[in-house]
């Protein structure tokens, strides 16, 4: 209205968000049309993830998957799985799976790196120390003391629990007292 250019044009972008990409550096033309600018709402993300074949026929649509981020120590995200992909992956034999995730205090940022956990089923089963597992030519085995200073060596069936614990899928009945420390220097005794 003054008959003179302005030096800066204020654009107000018609959503809130986040600029993630900018695309024009400051001096550039615009032209219509052109983008000059990306902005999401980072409210919510998505997490994009593989699951291995042999578990797909246990996960559904909704099913709620848990993730942490090293980045952010201590926190822990809470995703819903809302796409799973039709076919198997060839080179991964893993499928993939999209599940949208809750940001609201905006913590998340897109494309940082998470580890997630799915349950994707639950056994009951005895957990031991991974120490007592002794690993014999390919097969599990942990050390039982029947008392009196008298020990057995029984072949059990074991799965990956926790960093430093495994689950005793079969071998055991949950009342057999089992060596926890020491079972290899037992199981050299056992031996002679």
């Amino acid at each position: 209205k003054t008959g003179v250019a302005a030096s800066h044009l204020i654009l107000r972008a018609p959503i809130s968000g986040m600029i993630v990409k900018r695309n024009m550096d400051p001096g550039a033309f615009l032209n219509l049309g052109d983008s000059f600018m990306s902005i999401v709402n980072t409210s919510k993300l998505w997490f994009l993830g593989n699951i291995y074949e042999n578990d797909y026929s246990k996960i559904k649509i909704g099913q709620s998957l848990q993730m942490e981020s090293a980045a952010l120590p201590g926190k822990k995200f809470i995703g819903k799985i809302s796409f799973i992909t039709p076919s198997i992956g060839p080179d991964t034999h893993t499928l993939a799976i999209r599940c949208d995730v809750q940001n609201p205090e905006g913590i998340l940022r897109p494309e940082i790196f998470v580890t997630s956990n799915l349950t994707v089923g639950m056994k009951h089963a005895i957990v031991v120390p991974k120490e007592a597992v002794l690993d014999i030519k390919g097969a599990s085995f942990v050390i039982l003391d029947k008392g009196n200073g008298t020990y057995e060596r029984v072949p059990v069936s074991v799965e990956s629990y926790k960093e430093d614990m495994v689950a005793v899928l079969s071998g055991l009945s949950g009342s057999e007292r089992v060596v926890t420390k020491g079972s290899t220097l037992v199981n050299e005794m056992l031996a002679k």
